[in-house]
């Protein structure tokens, strides 16, 4: 609920929201200034487990007037419905089907949920995908492991913003990550763990991770922005990319095609992927919501870094209402940054789960900001920045070395003098 740009920009465009959240959202709705406000108990919980409860509050909600409503609140029908979580991408497809609305089939934004249902669904569809294996148990690690080989990553199957994810060497780094990880997991930071607590293990991938944007009408893929791009050891972040036209090709036809294998018919959706240097372009995950990254949040970043200008918000309500989005084609952005970590960590996931919106690669510390016309440009400019930065601490690494040495010598030569006038030497 707290995307105050989706608010905002639904005024600007004269569209009427109705908020369904937890009850204790009412006085933000409120603030918000939404036209309708739907405040369900322990939403987190009743939102995964319990769906026909929440359509039931939303239906009941176009026949009185809410709290904060008494003046001026509008009656009737929906005539659409879209949520910016992956958590409730499910709950939208159940409230649509059954109010007749556009959207994914139920069964699909089920699937789309489970990083294990969509491996499932990619493979059926005689796609490549790397070795993975569910774990329900402390039980299946021993399996897992012989059927995905070291190393590897761990994750849940019904995960979010990263958390609970590790790189795995062996068996014994596999059980004691397991366990840890079953131990902290909380439904009450993550409602998403009413699902379950299952996790996957997969072949560990390597190579840039690439964020990509989709918006899909009527099972078509009808708009697509390579958005951002990691460097392979995640010491830099490149906006939007400095993919070349086959490597952007192989992606989107991957994209495209996990999309069809799982059934995603309708809606803005978010991708991750790594362009692996053996298995080649790869699914990590899809999320059937839009981008929480740099792009979508201001119209200039948009304008001046996005690989096509698009209005994300006002595409997601055009989406709900079965209409096309609105977004401009173009060559490319007029501007491209490169950000470059001043202390880059090789353990970015490792930090406490419960953390997760400040977490991450964004969370560690200062970086250097460079800009160029072009990416290539931008990139070059980072890098040489790298490269210096590396030269100068190799000199301060010398320089203390020299320090060292002279204090050692001073040491002896005063420890020398102190011993002769002593008498001993």
């Amino acid at each position: 609920a707290k995307t105050p740009v989706a608010f905002k920009r639904a005024r600007q465009l004269g569209v009427k929201l109705t908020l369904v959240d937890d009850a204790s959202m009412a006085g933000y709705a409120k603030g918000m200034k939404v036209d309708r406000f739907v405040g369900i108990e322990g939403f987190g919980h009743v939102s995964v487990r319990s769906q026909g409860d929440v359509y039931a509050a939303v239906a009941e909600a176009t026949t009185r007037c809410g709290a904060h409503e008494a003046e001026g609140c509008h009656l009737g029908g929906y005539d659409g419905v879209f949520t910016l979580v992956e958590d409730h991408g499910p709950l939208v497809s159940f409230i649509a089907e059954r109010m007749q609305l556009v959207g994914s089939p139920f069964e699909a934004s089920k699937a789309a949920r489970s990083k294990y249902a969509v491996r499932q669904a990619m493979r059926r569809a005689g796609m490549n995908v790397p070795r993975f294996a569910m774990i329900e148990s402390a039980g299946g690690l021993r399996a897992a492991a012989e059927a995905v080989r070291f190393p590897a990553f761990i994750k849940p199957v019904f995960g979010v913003q990263a958390t609970f994810a590790a790189k795995v060497k062996d068996m014994d780094e596999l059980e004691a990550t397991y366990a840890r990880f079953q131990e902290q997991i909380d439904v009450l930071h993550h409602p998403i763990y009413h699902h379950g607590k299952e996790m996957i293990l997969e072949q560990l991938l390597s190579g840039p991770e690439i964020q990509l944007e989709m918006m899909v009408s009527g099972g078509k893929v009808v708009y697509h922005c390579f958005s951002s791009q990691y460097s392979p050891s995640r010491d830099s972040l490149m906006f939007p990319t400095v993919l070349s036209p086959s490597d952007k090709e192989g992606l989107l036809d991957v994209s495209t095609r996990m999309l069809e294998a799982v059934g995603l018919t309708h809606g803005v959706v978010h991708l991750e992927l790594f362009l692996d240097p053996v298995l080649g372009p790869q699914v990590i995950e899809v999320n059937n919501r839009l981008s929480r990254g740099f792009l979508p949040q201001r119209f200039l970043h948009q304008a001046i870094f996005g690989e096509q200008h698009a209005d994300y918000y006002g595409s997601v309500f055009a989406l709900a209402l079965g209409k096309e989005p609105a977004f401009v084609q173009r060559s490319g952005p007029p501007l491209h940054m490169a950000l470059y970590l001043d202390k880059p960590s090789t353990e970015w996931w490792r930090t406490d789960p419960k953390d997760a919106p400040n977490r991450g690669w964004e969370a560690e510390g200062p970086c250097g900001v460079f800009f160029g016309a072009s990416p290539q440009h931008a990139v070059a400019r980072g890098q040489a920045f790298q490269r210096e930065s590396i030269q100068h601490y190799k000199r301060s690494l010398v320089d203390q070395q020299d320090a060292v040495l002279l204090l050692g010598v001073l040491g002896l030569a005063v420890l020398s003098m102190r011993l002769f006038f002593v008498g001993i030497w």
